[in-house]
């Protein structure tokens, strides 16, 4: 019941070329990236960075203002395929 859920979560997740999440529709991981209308202006940069200034209050000491750096182009994971690709070279090391 939950896969189309946790599908849909990836196939609208975005990470910069560090790795770093900069959308997801995911409604559990929340406030550090950015919204979908500020996704919408950045989404198809080639090159160049983006900063996004947060409260972080992860940290023993209280909240501190952090300042994240996210690397275009921005991409995201598709595990299918990956996993598709995977399955062939595991075919062709076994045979």
């Amino acid at each position: 019941m939950q896969f189309p859920v946790l599908r849909q979560y990836e196939f609208d997740t975005w990470y910069d070329q560090n790795g770093r999440i900069v959308f997801t529709c995911n409604k559990g991981l929340n406030g550090v990236w950015f919204s979908r209308s500020e996704w919408i202006e950045i989404k198809d940069m080639k090159t160049g960075t983006v900063e996004r200034t947060i409260t972080d209050d992860t940290l023993p000491g209280g909240p501190r203002e952090r300042t994240i750096v996210y690397q275009a182009p921005f991409d995201r994971c598709d595990r299918e395929k990956d996993y598709e690709i995977a399955w062939v070279e595991f075919e062709r090391r076994l045979k």
